[in-house]
């Protein structure tokens, strides 16, 4: 019997199954957001290049030929653009670092308050992580960079499959 007053939750078995059907969706959801992007950026590319592998063909090129074309050219593309990028961008982030003190004292005088930050991001800057658990934090930033690299060379090979 109840005390006056209390309150009795029941929450039923099925109510329980489908709550945790809905958390095990959202989890495989979550993990697949990667290859579902993938898979799209894919689809665009393949999308993007069969409109002028379609001119091409129209123009006697074999399909083959004309896909190789457009996907060499796109290709060439962007790494020409990353090659007219990159060293610009180098040259102004080793200026930066260069300037990181005098940059930092600019800003820690209009902004007192910043002063923190900007000697750890000065700190930062001008040497690399001496605790073994900021070099583990680089390694591992390299291994996601590695892996969303291979994801990328694995997207750029679906492309192609599905443009073919």
């Amino acid at each position: 019997m109840q005390e006056p007053g209390a309150v009795e939750l029941r929450i039923p078995f099925a109510t329980l199954v489908k709550i945790a059907l809905f958390a095990l969706v959202v989890y495989i959801i979550i993990q697949l957001v990667p290859m579902l992007l993938m898979m799209f950026v894919a689809t665009l590319l393949a999308v993007v290049l069969s409109a002028a592998v379609e001119w091409m063909e129209n123009h006697r090129v074999r399909r083959a030929l004309a896909l190789t074309l457009a996907a060499t050219l796109m290709f060439g593309a962007f790494i020409f653009v990353l090659a007219y990028i990159i060293p610009n961008m180098v040259s102004e982030l080793q200026s930066l670092v260069k300037n990181a003190p005098e940059i930092a004292k600019r800003v820690n005088a209009r902004f007192p308050e910043a002063t923190p930050y900007m000697n750890n991001v000065v700190a930062f800057v001008k040497g690399p992580p001496a605790r073994p658990h900021e070099v583990q934090q680089w390694f591992v930033r390299g291994v996601i960079a590695g892996r969303y690299a291979l994801e990328g060379i694995t997207a750029i090979a679906f492309m192609l499959v599905l443009a073919v």
